[in-house]
């Protein structure tokens, strides 16, 4: 597990780096990119998991 310190650091670097200015759609992992799951390619499951927050916060969409 990592320290909050190092978390904290990695968030950081994340948001404020010009080198990642622009880049969206990424997955990051201790502040190092990665592919992500091949669960979160799924659509059905990502329209799913949509609807359900957007009922669970009473969002109208």
């Amino acid at each position: 597990m990592m320290s909050p310190d190092k978390a904290a650091r990695a968030a950081i670097y994340l948001a404020t780096s010009p080198e990642l200015e622009g880049v969206t759609g990424k997955y990051f992992s201790r502040g190092k990119e990665e592919r992500s799951s091949r669960e979160s390619y799924d659509e059905t499951s990502a329209e799913r998991l949509w609807k359900l927050s957007a009922e669970l916060t009473r969002l109208d969409v």
